[in-house]
């Protein structure tokens, strides 16, 4: 076996600088930080007590679930798009929510008179409630609300 021999200088300065090379940066190995703002007052039981609303920061959506004294005793029957972060939901009354936005600094505001317009009309052929004109009240126009329910500018 041959004796090893020592490195010079300019050979472990070499070696050094291609290793620091080769091995990711601290900063490429940090995960992601998700940050979320804090909430204020996330759920929010109408005052009829029918209707459970969460707020859902994540998606920038209030959720709408009905309540009921047996099983299920929680079902979703909505979700409307509002602000971003949204961080507090506060009911006005049986049918209208405030929702207030932290990042997008709004307050976007849930009415549901809007959707029982729909849910009335519902396969009829009412022009009133036929947003998408094919002529029927169906899924696609309440879609179609849901998904333009936002903030108020």
């Amino acid at each position: 076996m041959a004796p090893r021999t020592p490195m010079n200088g300019s050979a472990a300065i070499l070696l050094a600088s291609c290793t620091a090379l080769l091995l990711p940066s601290r900063a490429s190995r940090q995960q992601f930080v998700h940050f979320e703002s804090p909430h204020v007052h996330p759920l929010e039981r109408t005052q009829d007590g029918t209707r459970l609303l969460a707020v859902n920061t994540v998606d920038a959506r209030l959720e709408i679930f009905a309540l009921s004294n047996a099983a299920p005793y929680l079902t979703l029957i909505g979700s409307v798009p509002v602000g971003l972060d949204p961080v507090s939901v506060r009911a006005r009354s049986a049918t209208e929510a405030w929702v207030v936005n932290h990042v997008s600094d709004s307050v976007s505001i849930v009415d549901a008179a809007d959707l029982a317009v729909l849910l009335n009309a519902w396969g009829s052929t009412s022009e009133l409630a036929d947003i998408d004109c094919n002529h029927i009240v169906d899924a696609a126009d309440i879609s179609l609300l849901l998904n333009r329910w936002g903030p108020c500018n």
